[in-house]
């Protein structure tokens, strides 16, 4: 007997009072009946109109199985699977259903504005995630003002390289002139003509 109750019986009160107290002290928040908890859609452009509804109940028994019967529009699909009410319409129509477990029936309508609001709950919530994901892509992906400047950097690099590459070949084509024709001191070097040896033998290696 908790302390609450011991105060209580001190005071005389009566059974039925005790009762109350220990309905109210112990009551937690525990589902007694069964509930559907908010309609939920699916994304879809076209037939069938899919829509969920969670199923609230009470702890199950063993030969407890939960079952769902459509009763207006009557060509639509419905299951229960894993506490969950499932829903597929040929069309946007108000829908009246039946859900049964553990013994205990509801009834539930689901007028047509119902179930347009949790289409247009289904394509916000789409959207949101959608522009999240640009924006995170976007984040990953270099600035455009950055892109310039790598490129010219890569640029620059590049020509430095061929630039060196070039001198080092002109180097060996002007010391194998010399080495062919060498300067017998009679008369002072031809620099115009080496050069223009160089330079044919330039145009022929590089194209």
């Amino acid at each position: 007997m908790t302390w609450e109750l011991r105060r209580a019986v001190a005071k005389g009160m009566t059974p039925i009072a005790l009762v109350a107290i220990a309905t109210i002290m112990g009551g937690g928040a525990q589902v007694l009946a069964i509930e559907l908890g908010e309609l939920q859609a699916a994304r879809s452009n076209s037939p069938p109109y899919i829509f969920r509804l969670p199923l609230l109940a009470p702890p199950p028994s063993i030969s407890a199985i939960a079952a769902v019967t459509v009763r207006q529009p009557p060509d639509t699909l419905a299951f229960v699977k894993q506490h969950v009410v499932e829903l597929r319409l040929h069309a946007l129509a108000d829908v009246e259903l039946e859900v049964s477990y553990g013994g205990q029936t509801l009834n539930r309508l689901l007028p047509k504005s119902e179930l347009q609001a949790a289409r247009m709950r289904a394509e916000m919530t789409s959207a949101s995630n959608l522009s999240l994901s640009v924006k995170a892509k976007s984040r990953d992906r270099p600035s455009p003002e950055a892109m310039p400047v790598a490129q010219a950097v890569a640029g620059a690099s590049n020509r430095s390289l061929i630039e060196r590459e070039v001198e080092g070949i002109r180097q060996e084509i002007h010391s194998l002139v010399e080495r062919v024709a060498p300067w017998d001191g009679s008369s002072p070097p031809n620099e115009g003509r080496a050069g223009d040896a160089v330079t044919a033998v330039l145009t022929l290696v590089l194209g």
